[in-house]
């Protein structure tokens, strides 16, 4: 599976710690691994409902408190977090030093009821089940705990619990038991306790037809002159063949009670539970994600597009796929003729049905902050109805989905953005802030950090050289000779790139953000295909082979496999003489003598001869050559033994970019032979995406998903085989970063994150992150976005 990378200027600009955070240094917290809060009337001393805190700042003027209570997996405690006094409360003023309160093994998941918050539930996954604390014990400042010490308890399960999810009556609570494949129901008595029997519910690993995805409305907000709106919808796995090997048994990881809705992730098999929670719970068909999942988050229902006149609603579930980290989102509106299909989501290049991240998913949060809330208005003078100095890439106000990634970042996607109808000015004219010309918004899709001052397109001016000899290329494509580029049609979905906004390009490209990317890209002669290289090849009969080099996947093809792949005059390879193996060492000093054409020269850093011999047909560690060609006997005599060699392409350029590498759609047949998959990835050309093709032939226009040209076609073309030395080369950029929010970031440099769990408050409105690496506890304001306080 493929999954694309934005890293372009993300580490600049990190826009969530626009201001120096406050540092709380408590006692050493041990590897947090979950949050959960309640509220605290500092007042009449006691424990209140969640929604009480609604609105508080934070500040010692408000009455009531809210308290994170933080698990510590390393040593089995439970810390307070009182965020109005940014202090780490002592459990236990009678013990000498600073205590947290000690709970069962190894804590993965901690529950406080949002209504009757005089007791918590842990899962203590050491000690193989679920306890029950009075709240209180983690705020000793309470006076009246809701049931003494002597009532505090725990029920055992006889299997480790990794996650546990409330009824929304409080009456039930659910513990999901990945190894007994089943979750467990047990019942909340009136006062807050645990009944000592529970059900064992298992899990229906049966495997049903998928819901087909249906076309929908496309959500976005697109002011751009010039720009390409790019509103494709893509069918799912179109480009992907998913080869998974599922579990026997069901493997619950994450649960989620939506209303009366309890849903359950399965890292084992490809679906996602459901169950409609009644006496006795009833199993409802589930949702078939293709691949087993280990989260999920759904958002609220949320209008299907940015026009306030449209009526229609939309809502999403989103889950991390346990194969390759990735997210996927699935409809999950009650009443869509697609509910529970998982949707063709993906811009551009990249996996149609996935999110296009910076890396590998590690938890997931739907955020709402000021949601529900009006949709941002501006009239034809660019007055809105909010303060316009908050109308801006950093001002979260809406839904968005906050993704904890491996790389220990908090990336944030937009799903419904109350001021995007604000961004750009009414019609795309006049913004509120001058900056704002540029607007991409779009469902799905990562949100952009920076307005968009400059347009996408080329840095400086492209290079075409020959012979070694460096060529400016000129907006008509000339390099002063006969070669260069030649004016093209821009594909579909593509604009001008070269000039910028010609009406006669010589280089297209992707304008758009959601799927353009900042890299440098090169087209050379005959030039090698990247990593289709060993330094053990050796000859056996009419075969060179490449141990361990996995040719196919590197994109070689052989003369033979091009006219096997049933191609069409369309296809992009059609026609192609295959590829050609070039020796890149000397010969053994046994052999230098007599072989000296083929010594490099450490001076002139060439050889008198280069050996080049056509490929036939290519496999995974091997290809086949003409056995009669010359160069395989000069072969014999001068490379008795092992030689480096790489694979070139013939009489083409190799065209590579930076970070795509070199785009192809060849695989290994059932046969072991390299192949062009005209089946599972047709070429289509209206879509960029599907032009997976790194080689560009002269006069024939060239197009990959990023980028589109046309080399010259010459009176008198480059010799086939000659290792003629000419290269294009053009770098991209002005692509505006995503937005992320960093917890690793401290006033004395950053620090290494696993980020365990990303948690919003909705009664504060703030992001919380719990970092187990750095032992850190970080809160994130959402309008702005910037770090408030880290606890570490």
């Amino acid at each position: 599976m493929r999954r694309m990378s934005l890293r372009a200027g993300v580490l600049g600009l990190l826009v969530a710690c626009g201001q120096t955070p406050t540092i709380v240094q408590p006692p050493t917290f041990e590897r947090p691994g979950d949050v959960a809060f309640t509220c605290f009337d500092t007042v009449e001393r006691s424990l209140v409902p969640l929604i009480t805190c609604t609105g508080v700042t934070g500040t010692e003027d408000d009455r009531y408190s809210l308290t994170a209570l933080v698990t510590q997996t390393a040593s089995g405690e439970v810390a307070a977090v009182d965020l109005r006094t940014n202090q780490v409360l002592d459990a236990d003023r009678r013990v000498p030093g600073f205590t947290f309160v000690r709970v069962g093994e190894f804590p993965t998941d901690l529950v406080v009821p949002p209504n009757d918050p005089g007791v918590s539930y842990v899962a203590a996954f050491g000690s193989r089940r679920v306890e029950y604390y009075a709240t209180a014990r983690f705020r000793p400042d309470v006076d009246a705990p809701a049931i003494p010490i002597e009532q505090e308890g725990a029920v055992s399960l006889g299997f480790g619990p990794v996650d546990l999810a409330l009824s929304a009556d409080g009456a039930s609570l659910f513990a999901a038991l990945p190894r007994a494949g089943a979750i467990a129901r047990l019942t909340v008595e009136a006062d807050g306790t645990l009944a000592e029997s529970f059900e064992m519910v298992d899990l229906d690993p049966t495997i049903v037809p998928a819901a087909p995805p249906a076309s929908g409305t496309t959500y976005q907000r697109v002011c751009m002159d010039g720009a390409v709106a790019d509103a494709r919808v893509r069918t799912p796995n179109e480009t992907r063949d998913l080869e998974i090997a599922f579990g026997d048994a069901p493997e619950p990881h994450r649960l989620l009670v939506d209303g009366d809705m309890l849903l359950v992730a399965d890292g084992s098999r490809p679906l996602i539970h459901r169950f409609r929670i009644a006496e006795p719970l009833e199993p409802l068909p589930p949702i078939m994600t293709g691949v087993p999942v280990l989260d999920l988050v759904a958002t609220p229902e949320v209008p299907s597009t940015t026009n306030p006149a449209e009526t229609g609603t939309a809502r999403f579930l989103y889950a991390i796929d346990a194969t390759d980290h990735s997210v996927l989102v699935v409809d999950y509106l009650e009443g869509s003729p697609s509910f529970g299909a998982v949707l063709p989501v993906q811009i551009g290049d990249g996996d149609p049905d996935r999110l296009r991240l910076l890396s590998d998913a590690r938890t997931l949060e739907v955020m709402t902050p000021g949601f529900p809330g009006d949709v941002c208005t501006i009239d034809a003078a660019g007055a809105t109805s909010v303060d316009p100095s908050t109308v801006t890439p950093g001002h979260l106000r809406g839904v968005f989905l906050a993704v904890g990634t491996s790389d220990g970042l908090i990336q944030l996607i937009d799903v419904h953005d109350l001021n995007a109808t604000c961004r750009g000015g009414l019609n795309c004219t006049n913004p509120a802030d001058e900056r704002d010309g540029q607007v991409f918004v779009r469902r799905h899709v990562a949100r952009r950090a920076t307005f968009i001052t400059e347009s996408l397109g080329v840095i400086g001016t492209p290079s075409f050289s020959l012979a070694g000899a460096p060529g400016r290329l000129e907006p008509d494509g000339s390099t002063g000779g006969d070669h260069g580029l030649q004016v093209i049609d821009c594909p579909a979905f593509m604009g001008p790139i070269f000039p910028a906004g010609s009406t006669e390009p010589v280089v297209c490209g992707i304008l758009e953000p959601w799927s353009a990317r900042a890299e440098r890209w090169s087209g050379t002669y005959e030039g090698a295909i990247p990593a289709a290289r060993t330094g053990r090849a050796r000859v056996e009969g009419d075969r060179i082979i490449f141990p361990g080099a996995n040719l196919c996947a590197r994109g070689v093809l052989g003369r033979e496999d091009v006219a096997a792949s049933m191609l069409t005059e369309q296809d992009p390879e059609f026609g192609y003489l295959g590829d050609q193996v070039v020796v890149t060492s000397d010969p053994p000093s046994s052999r230098a003598e007599a072989c000296a054409v083929y010594v490099l020269d450490e001076e002139l850093g060439t050889r008198e001869q280069t050996l080049r011999i056509p490929v036939l047909a290519a496999g995974p560690e091997e290809l086949r050559v003409p056995p009669d060609h010359p160069a395989l006997g000069e072969l014999a005599r001068c490379y008795p033994s092992l030689f480096a060699a790489e694979i070139q392409t013939l009489g083409a350029f190799t065209v590579v970019g930076a970070t795509s590498g070199f785009e192809h759609r060849v695989v290994t047949n059932e046969e072991g032979a390299c192949r062009i998959d005209v089946v599972g990835q047709p070429y289509d050309a209206s879509d960029p995406a599907t032009h997976r093709n790194g080689r560009a032939f002269l006069g024939r226009p060239y197009s990959n998903p990023h980028v589109a040209f046309t080399m010259r076609d010459l009176e008198e073309p480059f010799a086939v085989g000659a290792g003629l030395e000419s290269e294009l080369s053009f770098s991209l950029g002005n692509v505006p970063p995503v937005l992320v929010a960093d917890p690793g970031l401290r006033a004395r440099g950053r620090r290494p994150v696993i980020l365990e769990r990303v948690v919003f408050s909705a009664v504060d409105q703030n992001l919380y992150a719990v970092d187990s690496n750095s032992d850190g506890f970080v809160q994130f304001a959402l309008d702005p976005l910037q770090v408030e306080r880290t606890f570490e």
